[in-house]
């Protein structure tokens, strides 16, 4: 048995072109000859989920949230590194979180945002994303990644 593993954004899904029946196909190939096929990205299973959604991809793992969460073949978390609440609280404290077009607070499963400027954010994720006030965020337990957009490095 092989492992393989793949990023999400920009190299198994190219925005405007999804994923191609050839690599949609190398993958049930590999798998068939019973190798495990996963994940390795910045999003969490929500996210996940729905960049997947209307492709026939059976997910062996996932490592989401850039290492603080893995699913294994049933999507069950297996592992997860939660965000120290004083990091959090200082994210939601710093000037970034006002001038973000978006703050989205990650666990493993959900996702969450706080939208300053909807048009900056792709509209499937936002129309499935609920908004939450920086208050309401705080107090989510089991916080595993905060994302945000910065105007420069």
């Amino acid at each position: 048995m092989k492992i393989a593993a793949s990023d999400f954004d920009g190299t198994l899904y190219h925005e405007g072109k999804g994923i191609s029946e050839k690599t949609l196909s190398a993958i049930k190939k590999w798998q068939a000859a019973g190798h495990k096929f996963g994940l390795v990205t910045g999003r969490n299973m929500h996210l996940v989920r729905i960049g997947l959604k209307g492709y026939d991809i059976k997910l062996d793992f996932c490592v989401g949230l850039n290492g603080a969460v893995i699913f294994d073949e049933a999507e069950k978390e297996i592992f997860s590194r939660e965000m120290p609440q004083e990091a959090i609280m200082g994210l939601w404290a710093h000037e970034i979180a006002s001038e973000s077009p978006y703050v989205m607070t990650l666990r493993g499963y959900d996702s969450f945002g706080k939208w300053n400027d909807r048009s900056c954010i792709d509209p499937v994720i936002h129309a499935n994303t609920p908004e939450v006030t920086p208050e309401e965020a705080q107090a989510l337990p089991h916080i595993l990644q905060m994302c945000f957009v910065a105007a420069s490095p």
